[in-house]
């Protein structure tokens, strides 16, 4: 198991009230609903800075291609792109809303 630590920090009281209303809609505490949100923050993070690395290894490799314009680069992908992806919810959030 991981050690824990106590950090504090500043938080404005609307978002204390609403991390208190989750917690409770989960019958958990708010230090559970507060490891919970970082943990999702760092999932997310992470995610985003491989892609970045990823982006530039890219770069580095020659693997790129130019565009004159935006609109060049925009008819290129008219009607490709997927639509975007149906955000849901996690339980966290749904349970901030009741």
């Amino acid at each position: 198991m991981a050690t824990t630590v106590n950090i504090n920090f500043r938080i404005d009281e609307r978002k204390r009230l609403e991390l208190d209303k989750i917690a409770e809609a989960l019958d958990r505490d708010r230090s559970y609903v507060l490891n919970e949100a970082v943990e999702e923050y760092l999932i997310g993070y992470r995610a985003e800075a491989a892609a970045i690395e990823e982006g530039l290894a890219d770069i580095q490799a020659g693997r790129y291609k130019e565009y004159a314009s935006l609109d060049e680069l925009r008819e290129e992908f008219r009607g490709k792109a997927p639509a975007p992806a149906k955000r849901t919810r996690t339980a966290l959030t749904a349970a901030a809303r009741r």
